[in-house]
């Protein structure tokens, strides 16, 4: 499949993943894990999309969990822009289906993974001093047992080892656009996928996005992948 994305893009191919942020914010009589779910699949004729975690060489094609893990709504911060979670996250790579010893990229040297969302998926926040205005918002309302807080993104990359790399180097803060296709929301952080470096982050954290007291409830969102390359 071909897509023209820029002058200097003159070819995009996509390979989908779905990635799935869940998570829960209980009351003190309750405790139970929450996780973050990754799959990637291929179509063909494409390079394939994998998963790694930060500080290993594990990689992985088909799902990915993070243990997000529940908190109890008296220990959580009532400041607004204050992060609830761990941050967790994952290490985008590309490789050919038939292994990683084959070329996948032919001559194309520009890679990148494009975070699909629809306005539904998008909260507008000011003043949480987070260096983005934009955060991800639970799917799930009040009235079916959604909290309030939300998500923070963040991206980046390098061209360091995976097994050297920390949750850390994801050190820019996405500005979620809606409806972007291929020509935004970069997990790279970048406003193009213009850099040829290997590896892309993307990491996320739980957020009290609107100060006071976090409502208790559960955390959950899918958001669509395409990872882009020319």
């Amino acid at each position: 499949m071909h897509f023209p994305l820029f002058n200097t893009l003159r070819h995009t191919r996509l390979c989908l993943a779905a990635l799935t942020l869940g998570l829960g914010i209980h009351l003190p009589s309750q405790a139970q894990d929450g996780t973050l779910v990754a799959a990637g699949q291929i179509t063909t004729s494409t390079c394939l999309l994998f998963f790694r975690d930060f500080g290993t060489n594990n990689t992985n094609f088909n799902s990915k969990s993070f243990a997000l893990g529940s908190f109890n709504t008296s220990n959580l911060s009532t400041t607004k822009g204050a992060l609830i979670s761990p941050t967790v996250g994952t290490v985008f790579g590309i490789q050919s289906p038939f292994g990683p010893n084959f070329a996948c990229l032919g001559t194309a040297t520009v890679f990148d993974v494009s975070i699909q969302l629809s306005p539904e998926q998008i909260v507008t926040i000011t003043g949480t001093g987070l260096n983005t205005n934009t955060f991800l918002k639970n799917s799930l309302s009040a009235a079916d047992g959604g909290t309030d807080a939300v998500v923070l993104l963040k991206g980046g990359l390098n061209t360091k080892d995976p097994a050297l790399a920390t949750v850390n180097d994801a050190d820019k803060p996405l500005t979620l656009k809606p409806n972007v296709g291929l020509a935004g929301n970069y997990a790279s952080g970048l406003s193009s996928p213009g850099i040829s470096t290997t590896w892309k982050y993307l990491t996320a954290t739980l957020v009290n996005g609107n100060g006071g007291q976090v409502s208790p409830g559960r955390y959950v969102q899918t958001i669509q992948l395409m990872a882009v390359y020319n």
